[in-house]
């Protein structure tokens, strides 16, 4: 009897739908571009509650496009407990290299992290509270930042990017629910293969962060890095 309900069980978990979260690119972003042949950025402001709670600090979230295929992720929050255009600039990326620099601001110095339970919750000690924190996921295919996109999932094996041909998913017992879109890991065009071609495109977002938002890297400019 139990054999006999146990397949059935199999039978109908191999036949449920399989979870997927196909995205678009962003939209509905604020574009800017300051100045002739400087790099575009496309932003919104993150609205408070979202990370940081207190409703008189502003955070904004979005892209820097370095290149055509190079859309650098960035997390920036003003400063907590100093005027924001007269406090330093501080940005941060996680180690590795390859880790998501949302490592950092949710575990480590950011204004938010998240309790035993998964409730969002204020870090009294984020280095916010004196300076502005600027949080960027490189090099490009790292966490938020994004190539070239296509349909794949999670191989269980060893955790590479099956790419797929279209939006079919394969069964859940295959993907593991991890049916989605992500950066192509086949177009390798443009992707940093070292060090210097890393630094580059950092620095490239530096440049279009700061021509966008020049009012908070006026006071002083500070790096920093953690694995």
């Amino acid at each position: 009897m139990f054999l006999i309900a146990a397949l059935l069980f199999w039978s109908l978990l191999k036949a449920r739908p399989a979870i997927s979260q196909f995205l678009s690119s962003p939209s509905s972003l604020t574009s800017a571009s300051p100045h002739p042949g400087t790099y575009k950025v496309r932003y919104k402001e993150v609205p408070p509650g979202i990370c940081e709670q207190r409703d008189d600090i502003k955070s904004i979230s979005g892209y820097v496009d370095v290149s055509a295929d190079e859309h650098m992720f960035f997390w920036f929050f003003e400063a907590r407990n100093a005027d924001p255009t007269t406090a330093p600039l501080t940005t941060w990326i996680n180690g590795g290299p390859g880790t998501s620099s949302m490592v950092g601001l949710f575990q480590e110095v950011g204004p938010c992290s998240m309790d035993s339970n998964g409730n969002l919750v204020n870090n009294p000690y984020s280095w916010t509270n004196a300076s502005n924190l600027l949080f960027i996921d490189q090099p490009v295919q790292t966490g938020f930042s994004y190539s070239t996109t296509t349909p794949g999932y999670i191989s269980p094996e060893d955790d590479s990017v099956v790419v797929l041909q279209s939006d079919n998913c394969p069964p859940d017992n295959v993907t593991s629910g991890t049916c989605g879109t992500y950066s192509n890991p086949n177009d390798l065009i443009g992707i940093p293969v070292s060090t210097s071609a890393a630094a580059s495109a950092f620095y490239a977002t530096l440049q279009g962060f700061i021509g966008a938002f020049p009012q908070y890297a006026r006071k002083g400019f500070h790096f920093a890095t953690g694995q």
